[in-house]
């Protein structure tokens, strides 16, 4: 069969792997995209960290960020922040609107965050176990 043996071009290329995959009978399947966030760098995870120093995080959410009973939740992976993905975070740093859509409790701020601040933020929050 001489069209198995066709010669993909640069400009073909795309094309000529799907008519390669059902000449030659291939059946697996192209490998699909990924979603899943990248991995936070090393500095995203410094800036977040310095972001929790600068916006004073621990006057209201404990020195270790654990969290003060009655008062303000755990920041840690495992506490309060694992209601969030990057995007609710966002919205909360940004607009005080919280993950099921009611408003962040006083004395907590809205800090209208940047939303590179703000993924720095959570990705060194998500450091935290």
């Amino acid at each position: 069969m001489k069209s198995s043996r066709m010669l993909c071009t640069s400009a073909a290329l795309a094309g000529c792997s799907l008519v390669a995959t059902y000449q030659l009978g291939f059946t697996k399947a192209p490998a699909k995209a990924s979603h899943a966030p990248a991995a936070a760098s090393p500095a995203m995870i410094a800036k977040g960290k310095q972001l929790v120093q600068q916006k004073r995080c621990n006057t209201c959410h404990g020195a270790d960020l654990k969290g003060k009973p009655k008062f303000a939740p755990s920041l840690h992976a495992s506490g309060s922040l694992k209601q969030y993905n990057p995007q609710t975070w966002a919205r909360v740093m940004d607009t005080g609107v919280t993950e099921d859509g009611g408003k962040v409790k006083r004395p907590m701020p809205v800090y209208h965050m940047k939303a590179a601040d703000s993924a720095a933020l959570y990705a060194y929050l998500k450091t935290l176990k």
